[in-house]
């Protein structure tokens, strides 16, 4: 894959619309990510 296609399909994926009907998030999802995290951390 030459970085011109693959600049092409980065595009592609990032202009796929979203559904109309998903309910608006009132946060980022950062928080739970860094839980998540913090959980895999602490097991090593």
């Amino acid at each position: 894959m030459t970085d011109a296609q693959a600049k092409a399909v980065a595009l592609d994926l990032l202009s796929i619309s979203l559904p109309t009907d998903l309910p608006p998030r009132p946060e980022s999802g950062l928080v739970e990510q860094q839980r998540w995290f913090s959980r895999f951390h602490s097991k090593k």
